[in-house]
């Protein structure tokens, strides 16, 4: 079986991620590329919200391509800290990534199954015998957290706002409502729920560096942010598409559960 948790090493949040850099890394939820903007100058796509995140971005080219995967390509976009971006077609569903600390290392979202999550849990293997200790949900959809039971078998704490721990089984339901399948309807509900939440954001400790996380509302509620200050890499999650506007699909409770107010 797993090792009992240990409580989380973090932080109380402090403010919005802080960003003392001369550019920086947005990973976002629909990317096949990587991509870094001007500095003064918004881009069509980037939602105000994200702008007020990272102030100081300066046009580069994208970080190369470090592996290839079935599931992801990798992308090295700070040192340490890593961008899995999907291929399309292959079912992981978003993107995901993780950082490296000298202490350990947080992942930012699962994909969409078990098996992707393996694939990214290997990559970090690869990397780092370093434990993992946290893992952030951006979101309760299932494309970001299907594969949360992989990395909680391997001894990691769940992170999210606390909205994705009252929807994830729920609302995640609704991609086939209103006749949902028996064999969804069991998947879903198998999902492993956050072990830590919180209402504005949590600050996390891997010993070196830090992982700040926000909650952030705009896409689905119970939207978070996870930055890197030493290395200004932004993981949005679905809070920013860079090819289209993200789309928002309120909680069926309504408005005022979504993003981060307390849910009731």
């Amino acid at each position: 079986g797993r090792a009992p948790l240990k409580p989380p090493r973090g932080r109380p949040p402090t403010g919005r991620p802080t960003c003392a850099c001369n550019q920086a890394s947005i990973v976002a939820g629909d990317e096949t590329a990587l991509r870094l903007y001007d500095r003064g100058a918004r881009a069509p796509s980037l939602p105000p919200l994200v702008a007020s995140l990272v102030p100081c971005l300066t046009l580069a080219s994208a970080h190369s391509v470090c592996e290839a995967k079935s599931v992801f390509t990798l992308h090295e976009v700070g040192p340490g800290v890593f961008a899995a971006v999907r291929v399309p077609g292959s079912g992981a569903g978003s993107n995901a990534g993780f950082v490296i600390g000298n202490d350990g290392v947080a992942a930012v979202d699962t994909f969409q199954s078990s098996a992707a999550a393996q694939r990214l849990l290997a990559a970090i293997r690869e990397r780092t015998k370093l434990p993992v200790r946290f893992v952030v949900d951006s979101d309760y959809q299932l494309d970001h957290v299907a594969g949360n039971g992989v990395f909680r078998d391997a001894g990691a704490t769940i992170v999210a706002q606390r909205g994705v721990r009252a929807w994830e089984r729920t609302e995640s339901l609704r991609w086939w409502a209103p006749n949902v399948p028996p064999d969804k309807r069991a998947w879903v509900e198998s999902f492993v729920l956050p072990d830590l939440v919180y209402d504005d954001g949590v600050d996390l400790d891997l010993g070196s560096r830090g992982l700040e996380v926000r909650a952030l509302p705009g896409h689905i509620g119970g939207d978070s942010v996870a930055a890197v200050p030493d290395t200004a890499v932004v993981f949005t999650g679905d809070l920013f598409w860079n090819a289209t506007l993200p789309s928002p699909h309120l909680p069926s409770h309504g408005c005022r559960r979504v993003g981060n107010r307390r849910p009731s």
